[in-house]
């Protein structure tokens, strides 16, 4: 993504370095976390697979595809870096702000009404 791009950049290269040692392409919901490569603003960053580019609307499920694969996406990181204990977590648009906030969220939220205050989880803040 674009934004991916801009981070290399300003990172010089790691992230791409790192992507290419991680092992071959990450496939489509997962993620992978590589940690330091930005000391000052990110402890962690979560890379995911997007999946196939340009996927339209399937009539038969009637679901846009291309939206779904952000929102999986979304999901993967946020559920990676809260696995790890990352509560702070800072999420790009995917090419879709919708899409990925709706998987961002509904991935890291769970109903917690019934736990005491004490038992209650921190829920991480996208």
């Amino acid at each position: 993504t674009p934004t991916a791009a801009k981070y290399d950049e300003l990172v010089k290269g790691k992230l791409q370095k790192h992507i290419l040692l991680a092992g071959p392409k990450i496939p489509k919901g997962h993620a992978r976390i590589f940690w330091g490569l930005d000391e000052k603003d990110y402890v962690g960053i979560a890379v995911v697979g997007l999946g196939k580019k340009n996927l339209g609307i399937n009539q038969l499920e009637e679901i846009h595809e291309g939206k779904e694969n952000i929102r999986i996406a979304a999901a993967a990181g946020c559920r990676a870096l809260d696995a790890v204990e990352v509560k702070d977590i800072q999420l790009e648009t995917l090419g879709d702000a919708e899409a990925a906030a709706e998987g961002a969220a509904l991935s890291t939220w769970f109903y917690q009404g019934s736990k005491n205050k004490e038992k209650q989880k921190v829920l991480p803040k996208v």
